[in-house]
């Protein structure tokens, strides 16, 4: 892996434009790709699904925790966590926020067992962030 490649994924996993080439982020700017630059709900999204699916697959290795508890619920608690550090390592920006909020609404109704309707969270979401 060169350089360029490197710079670009850690941009691209950090989300922070100052860690890349200058002059590939410059490019990306110009082709209209900066925006997979942010960090955003796909990175969130995509981090959860492969940390609760990890998790759950994991958690059902071991016959006495698959059988007393709701394993799916406990890798959704596990995988906010990780999501959480995730979003600091991102560097808070007000996108990563966004984003990991609506994760917490969705993990959230899984641990409460409880309906989630997207409409429904991204107004709580926008209300929680307006009155923040």
């Amino acid at each position: 892996m060169n350089d360029r490649t490197g710079s670009v994924i850690a941009t691209l996993i950090t989300g922070n434009k100052k860690v890349g080439d200058q002059e590939t982020i410059t490019l990306m700017n110009n082709a209209g790709l900066a925006h997979l630059l942010a960090i955003s709900g796909i990175h969130m999204m995509t981090l959860i699904t492969i940390t609760t699916a990890i998790i759950k697959w994991l958690l059902l290795r071991f016959e006495k925790i698959a059988l007393n508890y709701d394993v799916f619920k406990i890798s959704a608690g596990i995988s906010l966590v990780l999501n959480f550090f995730y979003l600091a390592i991102s560097g808070f920006g007000i996108s990563a926020i966004r984003a990991y909020l609506m994760c917490v609404v969705v993990l959230f109704a899984i641990i409460l067992e409880r309906f989630n309707n997207p409409l429904r969270s991204v107004f709580f979401v926008m209300l929680l962030m307006t009155f923040v």
